[in-house]
């Protein structure tokens, strides 16, 4: 019986999880520097990476202090938010002194607001794994800066996730070397033909 319900809660936490992520919808596209940056609705910051996923990107790595003041004055304007907003930086689970981009990248640009990071949550005891900018804060000492927070938890008001997806130029693949040593053996062979006649 003990086990039975164990498999029902974690059937619940499932289909609570994929009804959030099925509830969330893209706001706004824009481009920058050869990116299509997507605002994906207010959420927490694992719905909102696990939809930037589903639609085949992630939430956004910021690679310089240009893309951070782009996505924080000129998208977000364009867009008319307010709030802060969810970015694709996340406590590394196996060393919480470090963070990680949710694509992999090797990024090493961050734009911490001063005392941050702290893991100081006061809300609930979650730790703050999860990072969002600030937009308007106090006479603007903080904007564009970063923080580190729980991911629910209502500091800063609702957070929008930010999903990049990074355009890759199209290539042609090379034939491979089998394919042309075929091609190569047709064309003698047409060749000797043509002279045997």
């Amino acid at each position: 019986m003990r086990y039975g319900l164990n498999l029902l809660g974690i059937s619940m936490l499932a289909a609570v999880s994929a009804n959030a992520q099925a509830a969330m919808t893209v706001l706004a596209t824009d481009t920058y520097n050869g990116s299509t940056y997507q605002l994906l609705s207010a959420d927490t910051w694992t719905n909102s990476e696990a939809f930037a996923q589903s639609l085949g990107g992630h939430l956004v790595t910021i690679n310089d202090l240009a893309e951070n003041d782009w996505l924080t004055t000129e998208a977000f304007n364009g867009w008319g938010l307010n709030n802060a907003y969810w970015i694709g930086y996340s406590r590394n689970p196996n060393n919480p002194s470090q963070f990680l981009w949710a694509d992999g990248s090797t990024s090493t640009y961050t734009n911490w607001s001063p005392g941050e990071p702290n893991n100081s949550n006061s809300y609930n005891a979650d730790a703050e794994n999860y990072v969002h900018t600030y937009l308007y804060f106090g006479g603007g000492v903080r904007f564009g800066k970063w923080n580190d927070l729980a991911n629910v938890d209502p500091f800063e008001g609702p957070k929008f996730g930010v999903m990049q997806l990074v355009s890759t130029p199209t290539t042609v693949p090379e034939p491979s070397s089998a394919g042309l040593l075929g091609l190569g053996v047709l064309l003698m062979s047409l060749i000797g033909f043509r002279r045997q006649k």
